[in-house]
């Protein structure tokens, strides 16, 4: 369980991706900022690029520098890169560890410092 919450805690959301790049070229551009425990880009019904990846670092610092492309253009589109917030912290404790995809949610735009409650 603690290597879980290791991997949530440093993992980042990147949304807007074109749908043209592969998994390895989005995967290997952002390993540059440090170590990815754990890379993620789901598809579409149609086994397609959905534009989003979910990219689990093994550190705060990689993380960070990840965040810096935030607004930048990439291949040609203007990405979203912001960090994502664990699913596990909405869920009742005894649904940790089981997900669904096709109920997973960004937040997005939440005030630095705002408390679970």
């Amino acid at each position: 369980a603690k290597s879980k919450k290791i991997i949530d805690d440093f993992k980042v959301w990147v949304g807007d991706l074109p749908w043209e790049c592969s998994e390895d070229e989005v995967k290997a551009d952002f390993a540059r900022f440090g170590e990815i425990l754990r890379f993620d880009m789901p598809k579409n019904r149609k086994n397609l690029p959905d534009g989003v990846a979910y990219i689990y670092y093994a550190n705060e610092k990689a993380m960070k520098k990840a965040l810096v492309l935030d607004g930048q253009d990439y291949n040609g589109k203007e990405i979203k890169v912001k960090r994502a917030v664990p699913q596990n912290r909405v869920k009742k404790e005894e649904d940790a560890g089981r997900t669904n995809d096709e109920l997973t949610v960004f937040v997005g735009g939440l005030p630095y410092g705002l408390e679970e409650e």
